[in-house]
């Protein structure tokens, strides 16, 4: 059985215009066209502070209590919003984007939070919240929305 399911015509449009930024390439940018947040599990940027040595020399267990946090981070974020899925369509100036929703009997946060340990793009979008949410080395989420 299928885990997602298109929208509908009109909530597809209505959600390509909400996250048209998502077609745009990063370098053909403009800080006008979106923004980016973070978030990470530690108390500072390790590569601002050249401590990357702190992953380097850590544990299995601080490094399972990374993963926790992430993962339970991103669990509690799918408590407050489901998010919904997209993928390209077309190529080129002809492309644009469906959506879908979850449909599937599996836990959505757990679907999620696995997702950290697969992939770094996960062409999911937090309609309320209005971001996109991607993965980064280094326990990182980043979070792309529009100005």
């Amino acid at each position: 059985m299928r885990n997602f399911r298109n929208l509908s015509k009109n909530e597809n449009e209505e959600l390509s215009r909400k996250f048209s930024f998502l077609l745009k390439y990063n370098e053909d940018c403009t800080a006008e066209d979106f923004s980016c947040a973070a978030v990470t599990v530690f108390d500072h940027w390790l590569y601002e502070t050249d401590s990357l040595s702190i992953i380097a020399d850590a544990t299995d267990d601080q490094i399972s209590a990374w993963n926790g946090i992430i993962k339970r981070f991103l669990t509690q974020l799918v408590e407050l919003e489901k998010p919904l899925k997209y993928k390209y369509i077309g190529r080129n100036f002809k492309q644009k984007l469906q959506f879908s929703r979850f449909v599937g009997s599996d836990d959505l946060g757990l679907y999620v939070s696995n997702l950290f340990d697969a992939v770094y793009t996960t062409n999911l979008v937090f309609v309320r919240l209005g971001v996109e949410l991607w993965f980064e080395d280094n326990w990182t989420i980043h979070f792309k929305y529009k100005n």
